[in-house]
């Protein structure tokens, strides 16, 4: 009796260890989230932009005191985008490493593609390629007209107001602190060039960032002109950025969706879980 007792005492202790190892460790991990949220998250970008001249654009984003940087550089046709951890560098994309068009394999593949389109095999394979475009094209209005039709009635206009209310804020806390960026866009058409302007104007009234963001249209040109310089810079934290996102997660439209796609989820995971232990106990046949 003495022995079961001491075993029954010593299974306690280690629930209770255990538990609150438990609760330490969640603890421990909301407290490291809530302080990665509200560590200010970095960034600048400085460039040149000009459809008739060079380009050149650089973004640079700084977190966790600048253990973590990430780099991007867009030169000439080239783009360029590592990220930084301490002191290890990792390379994620570099064009002049995948240019598909200096690939010699990727020149012989072009080749033998465009050699086997005059074969009768082809022909039939593009016919129902054809077909399966024709298909997707005719499915894709099809959804869009419905698409259409709820975002035109009462709660789909509800939802794109709260969805622009909820771009409006994310851009007051992902917008730059300083910022100086001046340019002329033009176009062939200067009615083109006009509605640019206007769109533009009506931004300004929206977000009101006139004194940071001047741009002038160019009437007179012949092709598409875009000559932009500037540079900006920032800084904004997870927590506030993900105040306005709650917000749109927590409007009446948006909530009743979210409930409803979670009860669906979780509908579907116990009908599997179901299927799956009635067939892990159901009885097999055996063979006499």
């Amino acid at each position: 009796m003495a022995v079961i007792l001491t075993i029954l005492q010593v299974w306690i202790w280690v629930n209770a260890i255990s538990s609150i190892v438990a609760v330490a460790l969640i603890l421990f991990v909301l407290t490291l989230l809530l302080i990665m949220s509200i560590i200010p998250v970095r960034y600048a970008a400085k460039g040149i932009i000009d459809t008739c001249g060079d380009n050149r654009v650089s973004l640079h984003v700084n977190y966790l005191f600048r253990l973590v940087r990430i780099m991007a550089v867009y030169r000439d046709g080239f783009a360029k985008v590592g990220v930084r951890v301490g002191f290890v560098s990792v390379p994620v994309f570099d064009s002049r490493k995948s240019d598909p068009f200096k690939s010699s394999s990727a020149a012989v593949a072009r080749k033998r593609l465009s050699a086997s389109l005059t074969s009768e095999r082809s022909k039939k394979i593009k016919q129902k390629m054809t077909k399966k475009t024709i298909k997707k094209e005719g499915k894709f209005f099809k959804n869009f007209t419905n698409y259409y039709a709820v975002l035109t009635d009462a709660q789909g206009i509800t939802i794109i107001k709260l969805a622009l209310a909820t771009i409006k804020k994310v851009f007051n806390v992902l917008r730059p602190k300083k910022a100086d960026i001046s340019g002329v866009v033009g176009f062939a058409d200067p009615s083109s060039t006009g509605l640019f302007i206007g769109a533009y104007e009506a931004l300004v009234a929206m977000f009101g960032f006139g004194e940071t963001i001047r741009l002038a249209g160019k009437f007179d040109a012949d092709t598409t002109v875009v000559q932009l310089k500037g540079n900006m810079s920032g800084r904004f934290t997870f927590f506030r950025l993900g105040i306005p996102l709650l917000w749109f997660a927590s409007r009446k439209p948006i909530r009743t969706m979210i409930l409803e796609a979670i009860r669906d989820l979780l509908r579907d995971f116990i009908q599997s879980l179901k299927r799956k232990f009635l067939r892990l106990f159901a009885p097999r046949n055996r063979k006499q």
